[in-house]
């Protein structure tokens, strides 16, 4: 007989589980200064991304930026 299906599951049981922890806020970085370190944080993880894929052997492009005005 199966009976442990027919109970209802706990809310913790239903609820998803917490999300990974995140970095906290320094109290002493202003804003300015978070977005830079953030700005060099993806800078760092998208060079190693790219190393990752050369390891591979896959081929990398790189978007150059492209400008808005017309000739």
């Amino acid at each position: 007989m199966v009976a442990h299906s027919l109970v209802p599951l706990s809310p913790a049981a239903r609820r998803p589980p917490p999300p990974p922890p995140k970095e906290k806020k320094d109290p002493t970085v202003t804003g300015v200064q978070a977005k830079v370190l953030a700005s060099k944080k993806r800078k760092e993880e998208m060079k190693a991304s790219i190393a990752k894929l050369r390891e591979k052997g896959k081929p990398v492009v790189e978007a150059k930026p492209s400008s808005s005005s017309s000739e």
